[in-house]
């Protein structure tokens, strides 16, 4: 994942399914954040999504399966 100055990105793999957490570490809103390809968003329980917006300081669990 591509993010932008001030998210920070990581990830953790088991047998079939990444996982990616993302953090907006400033106090401004990072907006339109594209993804790579369709993945599942956690928090919220959307599927399939192309980009994901956070708030200040906000976070995002976002899954891709295999």
């Amino acid at each position: 994942v591509a993010a932008p100055e001030g998210v920070d990105v990581t990830s953790r793999q088991n047998s079939d399914t990444t996982y990616y957490f993302l953090l907006n570490m400033t106090a401004n809103p990072k907006n339109n954040i594209v993804l790579p390809e369709p993945m599942d968003d956690v928090l919220s329980g959307e599927v399939g999504i192309n980009h994901i917006s956070l708030q200040p300081l906000g976070v995002a669990v976002l899954t891709l399966q295999k």
